[in-house]
């Protein structure tokens, strides 16, 4: 997070202390603001029951609904407990 948006910061920060915008600062902050989006998806994206739905999807892309896989794994959401008290 940090690294994608102190481009952003310190281009703004520039742009009130200083005279004139600095180009290579202002680059920077239009190359590296647009990509919090795919650093947003990479981290909530890419977490453990995240990839595990990934590949239960995948695994069953070929087959109708209803089915199982082939190699008989559960879907991870329904084969998790939830308990109601």
């Amino acid at each position: 997070f940090v690294f994608v948006r102190i481009w952003s910061i310190l281009d703004r920060m520039q742009n009130v202390l200083g005279d004139s915008p600095v180009f290579p600062l202002a680059l920077l902050h239009s190359i590296f603001s647009p990509m919090q989006g795919i650093a947003n998806a990479l981290v909530y994206g890419c977490n453990y029951q995240v990839v595990q739905q990934y590949r239960y999807c995948l695994r069953r892309r070929g087959e109708g609904f209803g089915e199982g896989s082939e190699d008989g794994a559960l879907d991870p959401i329904e084969s998790s407990t939830i308990a109601i008290s």
